[in-house]
């Protein structure tokens, strides 16, 4: 079993970053390759994947967000996406009212027109253990982070937004339950074991699309929400932004309260990072007050074609 952080850290809007390997600059979801370049998932996926979550994700701003109704699309709140345009599938799309989940980071918006096809919800209670397709929209990564001789990650240049969509895999790890208002979340941590797909969450990520397969259709899980990018090289030194693939040796900061959690460099497995995603089943009883019978109409679509309290960082 792979370890985890169960840490605090900030949560900005979330960017989508693959596992290993980067010394350039380069786009949103960089994924492992083999450990030294960095591949990226710019096109839809095919095989196994192909109809994995994709094919539901449009763009609302500089951010993601997925359909999940005829008259709906959901994202996250703390990206400030407001009214205006959703493009899906290169059709416009216009949002005629917001409405706010109180007691998670998710939002959904209503528009003007039908969605032709949308997402279904994942309404159970068993995504732990399971691989989870990431749809993101993340900023470049900067120069590789070393420990000494070894290889931990990539250094996060300024942050910014509204790169090209991008994909990525994961396990989902666990459950993480973060302090009013965000509830909880679905964990997955960014780790070498991972393969050439493994990915996780960099700044511009959040309001993307965790989706997993559930009995042969794959279904929304989650909103992207945040990430552990907060670190130092020393107890109390300067902290700096960057995507860990391998903690081991370095600092990583909790911003409430904070402190600064030192990572083992004699663990015998890499301990990364983790990513956050708002998790829909802990949601449904509020979706369902937004949108009548969700689960009824997810199926149609197959049939008819800031600092959170944990304290997480959010990704913007």
């Amino acid at each position: 079993m792979r370890e985890s952080f169960k840490g605090q850290t900030a949560v900005w809007a979330a960017g989508l970053l693959g596992i290993f390997g980067i010394s350039a600059a380069s786009h949103a979801v960089v994924v492992y390759n083999d450990g030294h370049t960095p591949g990226y998932q710019t096109s839809a996926p095919t095989g196994p994947l192909a109809s994995a979550g994709w094919q539901f994700s449009g763009h609302v701003g500089s951010f993601v967000g997925t359909p999940i109704s005829p008259k709906h699309f959901i994202t996250a709140k703390h990206t400030g996406a407001a009214l205006g345009t959703f493009t899906y599938n290169a059709v416009s799309y216009t949002g005629v009212s917001i409405h706010d989940d109180p007691n998670s980071d998710l939002r959904i918006v209503r528009i003007a027109q039908t969605f032709p096809t949308w997402a279904p919800l994942y309404t159970g209670s068993s995504e732990v253990g399971k691989e989870a397709l990431v749809v993101g929209r993340g900023m470049n990564v900067g120069a590789q982070l070393n420990v000494g001789p070894d290889r931990a990650g990539w250094l996060w240049p300024s942050i910014t937004y509204g790169h090209p969509r991008t994909w990525g895999t994961n396990i989902i790890d666990g459950i993480e339950t973060f302090d009013a208002p965000y509830g909880e979340t679905l964990a997955f941590d960014f780790h070498p074991s991972g393969g050439a797909t493994e990915a996780t969450l960099t700044a511009g990520d959040s309001g993307g699309g965790l989706f997993i397969n559930d009995g042969g259709t794959w279904k929304l899980a989650g909103v992207h929400l945040s990430n552990d990018f907060v670190w130092s090289l020393t107890d109390g030194g300067t902290r700096f932004n960057a995507s860990v693939f391998d903690g081991r040796g370095l600092y990583r900061y909790d911003s409430s309260p904070p402190t600064y959690t030192y990572i083992d460099p004699s663990l015998p497995d890499a301990l990364g990072g983790s990513s956050y995603s708002t998790r829909i089943s802990a949601r449904m009883s509020w979706i369902n007050t937004v949108i009548p019978e969700p689960t009824t109409l997810a199926v149609l679509p197959a049939l008819s074609c800031v600092i959170l309290g944990r304290s997480r960082s959010r990704l913007r």
